[in-house]
């Protein structure tokens, strides 16, 4: 109710034009063109509990959007507090950062550059630098509190520690990670705690020569890859199912209308979704119909990224064949 009033003469905010009518696969920008079918919204509040977001695509547009929220708040009684508000600028690609002015109240607020909102680290330059970091602090926190415990405690099985790893290391490592648009370089990060932490468990060390796919394969479990893998296809397919007028699915089959890209090979969620769909054996067509229901989508993404990480593995046995041939070594043989 207060929003409604706090909003309902502005047109602040941040512009979405979708369409729905073409699949995700193929929406491109000429399709954004058709002024008749292309629906636009606008996306100013994100609500969570009693957390609020204000979002707008301009300086001048979220002042305003932040003075009409500051007048409805003293119209039903409420105090914004100062102290936990923040600012967040996300500069065009190639333009300078400059800290916004925004004030509430004459009392101006915090420009930051990394803004923390549901658990989940934002960017200004939009990238997921900050949350990976983030993330692999919170696990290796939850790792060494069960070190003594659990991990070097040799009365309990590797499979019961390999499942306590994924309920209480792997949910803090992957959390959020369904809306990560992820490089190589992360992946690698992201890999290399997991490794380490289960050769810890596992207590295989460096001088055993035992490859990462082996590690694996002995502790019953698969890659970070493939856990996010599965996690994007988990979600988008959820997103495909809601109903046009989510945000989410305005905003994955939208886009903005003020702006452009920049060119160029840029990685997207909507690119990502497509490049792990190809390596899953998932024609990106087929999506919409594929993940209509809920029950067949699940089976459906669990036996395509199965099937990415079963490739994944014989590509790296290849390399490592052909890497041994090149040095002179049988394909069994250990270095010295």
């Amino acid at each position: 109710m207060m929003l409604h009033v706090a909003f309902k003469d502005t047109k602040d905010g941040v512009d979405i034009k979708s369409r729905f009518d073409v699949r995700l696969c193929h929406l491109s920008r000429p399709y954004f063109d058709h002024k008749t079918k292309v629906q636009v919204s606008t996306i100013r509040d994100l609500l969570f509990a009693d957390d609020c977001a204000l979002a707008a695509d301009s300086e001048e547009g979220l002042q305003r959007l932040c003075d009409s929220f500051a007048n409805a708040s003293r119209r039903f009684g409420l105090t914004i507090s100062i102290k936990k508000t923040e600012v967040l600028y996300q500069p065009a690609r190639g333009n300078a950062y400059v800290p916004p002015n925004i004030s509430i109240g004459g009392i101006q607020l915090k420009a930051v550059e990394l803004f923390k909102y549901l658990g989940s680290i934002v960017s200004n330059d939009a990238s997921a630098d900050a949350e990976i970091t983030a993330r692999i602090a919170q696990a290796t926190s939850a790792f060494g509190r069960l070190t003594k415990r659990l991990w070097k405690n040799r009365n309990i099985r590797l499979d019961t520690k390999i499942s306590v790893y994924r309920a209480s290391v792997v949910t803090s490592l992957l959390f959020g990670c369904e809306a990560w648009t992820l490089k190589k370089a992360h992946i690698a990060r992201l890999e290399r705690f997991h490794q380490s932490c289960l050769r810890r468990i596992a207590k295989i060390k460096w001088q055993y020569y035992v490859t990462n796919y082996e590690v694996l394969a002995d502790c019953g479990i698969t890659s970070i890859q493939c856990m996010v893998e599965g996690a994007v296809l988990r979600w988008t397919g959820h997103v495909v199912r809601m109903s046009n007028d989510r945000i989410p699915k305005r905003v994955l089959y939208g886009r903005l209308v003020k702006g452009r890209s920049s060119g160029g090979n840029q990685v997207t969620y909507l690119n990502q979704a497509k490049r792990i769909l190809r390596g899953c054996d998932i024609d990106p067509g087929d999506l919409e119909t594929l993940a209509a229901s809920r029950a067949d989508w699940r089976k459906r993404y669990k036996d395509g990224t199965a099937l990415a990480e079963a490739a994944r593995i014989e590509d790296l046995k290849a390399k490592r064949a052909r890497r041994k041939r090149n040095a002179g070594m049988d394909p069994g043989q250990q270095p010295p």
